[in-house]
């Protein structure tokens, strides 16, 4: 028995937090034990090989559960700040967004094996840009985000001025300026990036791009990056049609992509944006296999259009280019268990873990993993890591979004109600906060505070569902005319074939243009 209980204990220390693993280890040796003390058929012998045999084939499980779900080895991650001028410390001119943007890709490219660099939607994700001026505010930040390594530059004039930070070791390896120029970006990022690198003595870097891209180039892809960022996508989608490099073409099929789910999102038809995109970026990887960034975009226009088949052939060639892409493995999570298992992962949560491994600054990551608690039932698990988020960025609008979600799901209306009158000192004109209080407000049958929320929701931003949630409002106070003609909106604008609120506005809509019919119906009978 000394054999056994040493067994046991080498096998908690193997698999660690599996503990189903370990009590179904202990069960099976006590089942055995058993049928040794009240049959013969189990004699000595038998019952000595039965022990070998059980313990032999437990430990291969363990071993095989360690190596395909072993975390990854942790990389110090690096965070590069974004580049702004003293004079706009709100506003990112595309100088400086093209500069912010070449300075990370170079970074990522020469040091991926070693490191990892923060992605640019993960530090606007996490971080106060108006404040980022303030270095204490900025080293707060990557403590509270257990960065490593914090790059500052600002733009003085012709100069960049170089701020590089061990976080941990609170110490500057390196303060230092040179001449810039406007004309001279993917120059200037190089520069910066070797500037890094040379004060982390020891390093081996890989060879960054050595194509150097057109000013021109440069200059189109963080014009429409930045009319992006602020949703202006046909102007976007004009100026990403005037260049015909691969790179152009890429960054064309993202503009596709963005104003897809866009239109989708307010209940346009975004299928022809879906299918331009998708022609336009396999014409890409057939000239071009090398591009990461194509495979993704790839990727998830297919799971737009449910081709998951295509989706799945894109992101596994995507994760063997790059396996600590925080988009690959997020979108990887999208589909079924059985098409990444061979990549070693049990299911979407691990997935969302894997991100957080390397970028807690992930809120995409985040908010999918909270989910999944969610919907698994466990609202500590789903609280405690929007919690973790909003401990980086306490003024996340987005991240508050989602911890009121949890609330609704358990209708506390007084926590619910709290985090809006937040969400909405943050954000004054956040069409989904006034359309969450309309929902928490009709569930207590306050159906005219409930109207005028979802009424401001459509003054905002002509918020799709509000129309459907409004008309039942309206219904129950009798205002069939308005209600009709909500419910007419929502069935208009449908997302989709398969728009489950589109039909049941559809349904209301039918319910109410034939309630004289369905009277006389009854009547009948």
């Amino acid at each position: 028995m000394n054999f056994i209980g040493l067994t046991v204990s080498m096998a908690a220390g193997l698999i660690g937090q599996n503990i189903l693993l370990l009590v179904g280890f202990i069960f099976g040796l006590l089942i055995l034990l058993v049928l040794h003390s009240i049959t013969t058929i189990i004699n000595r012998r038998w019952f000595a090989i039965l022990i070998f045999v059980f313990i032999g084939l437990f430990f291969f499980v363990v071993i095989y559960d360690y190596f395909t779900n072993r975390p990854p080895k942790e990389k110090p991650r690096i965070a590069v700040m974004p580049i702004l001028g003293r004079e706009n410390l709100n506003e990112f001119s595309w100088q400086s967004w093209a500069l912010w943007d070449y300075t990370i890709q170079n970074l990522h490219t020469a040091l991926d094996s070693d490191f990892y660099i923060l992605p640019k939607q993960s530090i606007l994700d996490a971080v106060q840009i108006d404040s980022l001026s303030n270095t204490t505010y900025a080293r707060d930040f990557a403590r509270r985000s257990d960065i490593h390594y914090l790059l500052n530059c600002e733009k003085k004039s012709q100069q960049i001025a170089v701020h590089f930070h061990d976080v941990q070791n609170n110490s500057t390896l390196s303060d230092t300026a040179f001449a810039y120029s406007e004309n001279e970006i993917f120059a200037s990022s190089t520069e910066i990036s070797k500037t890094i690198i040379r004060a982390m003595n020891g390093i081996v870097m890989k060879p960054m791009e050595s194509a150097k891209p057109s000013l021109e180039l440069i200059k189109n892809i963080a014009q429409t990056d930045l009319l992006l960022r602020d949703e202006k996508y046909d102007r976007a989608l004009e100026l990403g049609k005037k260049l015909d490099s691969n790179a152009a073409k890429i960054q064309l099929a993202k503009i596709y992509l963005e104003r897809g789910k866009h239109l989708r999102y307010f209940g346009y038809a975004s299928k022809r944006d879906f299918h331009f995109g998708i022609e336009l970026i396999k014409k890409v990887v057939a000239e071009d296999s090398s591009k990461t960034a194509a495979y993704v975009i790839l990727a998830e226009l297919a799971i737009l259009q449910k081709k998951w088949g295509e989706a799945e052939g894109a992101l596994k060639i995507a994760f063997e280019q790059d396996p600590t892409n925080s988009r690959v493995l997020v979108l990887l999570a999208q589909l079924h268990p059985t098409r990444y298992h061979d990549l070693g992962f049990k299911n979407e949560e691990v997935l969302y873990k894997r991100v957080l491994i390397y970028d807690q600054c992930s809120f995409v990551a985040v908010e999918a993993l909270a989910n999944y608690y969610q919907i698994s039932g466990d609202f500590e698990k789903a609280k405690n890591v929007i919690a973790r988020f909003l401990d980086i960025n306490p003024q996340s609008v987005p991240a508050w979004m989602a911890m009121s979600k949890l609330y609704i799901a358990r209708s506390d209306v007084e926590q619910i109600i709290e985090i809006y009158e937040k969400i909405l000192k943050m954000d004054p004109l956040n069409a989904e906060a006034f359309y969450n209080l309309g929902i928490t407000y009709y569930h207590i049958e306050d159906f005219e505070t409930s109207a005028r929320f979802f009424e401001r929701a459509i003054q905002v931003n002509n918020h799709l569902d509000s129309h459907y949630s409004l008309g039942l409002v309206l219904k129950e106070l009798g205002e069939t005319d308005r209600a009709i003609e909500n419910f007419r909106v929502r069935v208009r604008r449908k997302r989709d074939n398969d728009d489950p609120v589109a039909e049941a506005a559809r349904q209301q809509l039918y319910e109410l243009t034939h309630a004289e019919e369905t009277v006389q119906d009854n009547q009948n009978k």
